[in-house]
């Protein structure tokens, strides 16, 4: 034993001491919440430890009556309710802004569109052409006929308005006549399909000139000449240039930008600049719509000769013209 007091370990363990002695004097001296802390810290495990074996040997020692229970479950499944609520008016909150983020995005580029967001909830399996059923309706203000787009560029259109929703014909569809632009090269067709295109995710520009200058990459866009479609809504991209199958003239293979398969959410433009306005003078050039003065003559001569025909033509008199009374004719 007396070797112990001799050794080097029993130096340093002498040494430990006077330094803890030296920092507990300086402590007291000056702040006695340095020695709390330290105490705190070293005694906290212990007590958190003490406190969780107390709390399970009471559990154990006396549990929770049935009542008891069944109260605790109840508040359980009442939060889990509430935060199951909160959840979906959340994502519902995030979807409305991203709709009506993409709303303004459309709006900057359009300032005179009046739109309606929509959501798809539900399509037609046994279509070809994808249509679907938005949750708007004719108390949203929709109606037949709306153009529908969306942040990337033209669907289709409403072909039946319900109270609560509308279904809504995409341009795959064969009942697609609208009329289209490739403006760098100022050549206008009309967008068309069919069910072969619409399984490949393609329309196409139809009656090109056959010398037509449009090539792939170029940008088609609506006319807006008929007054069902807005003026320079995107339609999509040219992948190629065809001959058309009555050889007398051309058609581009055109893809959409808008992602029809995948939308989940579109805008019905429920009002625009020149809505229901036809320009006839694009539509209809003066040259164009005026009759040859030769087909003209001729269907005048005609028409004289088939006039004086039936003036010379023997009649008999009516019941009606006898009692005074005008004919259907006259």
């Amino acid at each position: 034993m007396r070797k112990f007091f001799h050794t080097k370990s029993f130096r340093v363990l002498i040494g430990v001491v006077v330094v803890l002695l030296g920092v507990l004097i300086y402590t007291q001296s000056v702040d006695n919440s340095l020695t709390a802390n330290i105490i705190s810290f070293f005694s906290s495990p212990i007590q958190k430890a003490s406190t969780s074996a107390t709390n399970s040997v009471r559990e154990k020692l006396f549990p929770p009556d049935e009542k008891t229970l069944a109260e605790q479950v109840a508040e359980l499944e009442e939060e889990n309710r509430e935060y199951r609520r909160q959840l979906i008016e959340f994502e519902e909150t995030k979807k409305l802004v991203e709709q009506y983020r993409q709303m303004l995005g459309i709006k900057e580029e359009n300032e005179d569109f009046e739109m309606v967001p929509a959501s798809i909830i539900s399509t037609d399996s046994m279509s070809p052409f994808f249509i679907f059923t938005i949750d708007q309706g004719d108390r949203d203000g929709v109606s037949e006929g709306d153009p529908v787009v969306s942040k990337d560029g033209l669907v289709g259109w409403i072909s039946n308005v319900y109270k609560t929703t509308s279904v809504v014909t995409t341009i795959f569809s064969e009942d697609a006549h609208i009329g289209a632009t490739v403006k760098t090269k100022r050549e206008t067709g009309v967008i068309e399909s069919n069910v072969r295109l619409s399984d490949q995710g393609l329309v196409r520009l139809s009656f090109l000139d056959t010398n037509t200058e449009i090539t792939a990459n170029d940008l088609v866009t609506t006319t807006g000449l008929s007054g069902n479609f807005p003026k320079d809504v995107v339609v999509g991209r040219v992948l190629s240039v065809e001959l058309s199958e009555n050889g007398i003239s051309k058609h581009a293979l055109v893809k959409p930008y808008a992602r029809i398969r995948d939308l989940t959410d579109v805008f019905v433009v429920t009002d625009f600049e020149g809505k229901g306005e036809v320009d006839a003078d694009e539509l209809y050039p003066p040259e164009s719509s005026s009759e040859p003065e030769s087909t003209a003559s001729s269907s005048a001569s005609s028409g004289a000769e088939s006039s004086a025909a039936e003036d010379s033509s023997p009649q008999e008199p009516s019941s009606d013209s006898e009692n005074g009374e005008a004919s259907p004719e006259e």
